[in-house]
């Protein structure tokens, strides 16, 4: 169960929310993520508190951050603490791939590098890149610029200078 926590921060949104999980579903474990969890007010960090020392059966709540020094410090010294690294280019060119062979995305190789490069290592933001060029038909590094409005005019810009042609350049 995925939470914004910016638009549903207040202590009666984290009580409506831990009224739903006294009910049992399915599987084995059920998991709240608690997406941008520093935008919750300090009522409904105190409303979660007694959840994360107690919580309900087979419940895990993860509480996503960009910004964890806004965790109270009640609530983060009852919390596991990781901290996401940026993934490598090498690993999210294998991840887009991947995604692209299981939604059969013709793409070039360059596309791959390119995306993983405007990515600067997070996931989320390679996959929509590549959901938003696999939309309009991008297959290749060259068109992905275009749509992102990039253009790299320096060679022709030292290629006019070398030929001693300014105005060109």
């Amino acid at each position: 169960l995925e939470v914004d926590a910016a638009s549903n921060g207040t202590a009666a949104d984290i009580r409506r929310l831990m009224d739903s999980l006294r009910y049992t579903v399915g599987g084995n474990y059920r998991v709240v993520l608690l997406d941008e969890a520093h935008s919750m007010s300090n009522a409904a960090f105190n409303a979660i508190l007694k959840d994360l020392e107690e919580p309900p059966a087979q419940t895990v709540f993860v509480l996503l951050t960009t910004e964890p020094h806004k965790i109270p410090d009640t609530v983060r010294s009852r919390l596991m603490y990781f901290e996401f690294k940026p993934i490598s280019d090498q690993d999210l060119i294998g991840r887009l791939e991947y995604i692209a062979a299981a939604e059969q995305i013709p793409h070039e190789p360059d596309l791959m590098v390119e995306i993983a490069d405007r990515s600067y290592g997070g996931l989320r933001d390679a996959v929509m890149l590549l959901d938003q060029a696999a939309r309009v038909g991008i297959s290749s590094a060259d068109q992905l610029r275009l749509l992102l409005g990039i253009t790299d005019f320096a060679p022709s810009v030292f290629a006019a200078l070398d030929a001693d042609d300014l105005p060109q350049a």
